[in-house]
């Protein structure tokens, strides 16, 4: 769950990840270069909230902001 009581769930697909509402809405989606999406991290740095998104066929580990970027 992230801090503004979504849920952030990965799928291999494109795009990868869904930020779906409480109420289950899907509110916006991104990746679609992450092929392989397998991890996912929340942290939270200097008072904002990133993900990290482990992709086993590209092998990287890459940190997000919530938007995608």
């Amino acid at each position: 769950m992230l801090s503004d009581s979504t849920v952030a769930v990965l799928a291999q697909s494109s795009p990868s990840l869904h930020i779906f509402d409480r109420n289950g809405k899907l509110i916006r989606a991104w990746g679609n270069d992450l092929h392989g999406a397998h991890g996912l991290t929340r942290i939270v740095e200097a008072g904002t909230e990133y993900l990290w998104i482990t992709d086993q066929y590209s092998g990287q580990v890459t940190k997000y902001d919530l938007q995608g970027d």
